[in-house]
């Protein structure tokens, strides 16, 4: 396997992997918003205040994640000279 193509096959599993921390991220805004219907509907519901709570918790470390990710491969293309259209 050339070096190019190395190259690549490690930047699409690293794009892959910052797709699926989106779609967590994304899963997880939908289950607090729920959290939330529930929270605003009942006096007392710690359960849900407990899960949106672990809920943000996780999407911030997943955002960090994906912006790291996000900024490191804008670093690591640039000397390559790849442009995206």
């Amino acid at each position: 396997m050339s070096a190019d193509v190395r190259i690549w096959s490690c930047n699409v599993m690293q794009v892959d992997e910052l797709n699926r921390a989106v779609t967590q991220i994304i899963q997880d805004v939908e289950k607090i918003k729920r959290n939330h219907n529930v929270i605003l509907a009942s006096v007392q519901n710690n359960e849900a205040k407990d899960e949106t709570n672990d809920l943000m918790a996780q999407i911030k470390k997943l955002s960090h994640r994906v912006h790291g990710g996000l900024k490191s491969e804008s670093f690591s293309w640039q000397p390559n000279k790849l442009t995206f259209i």
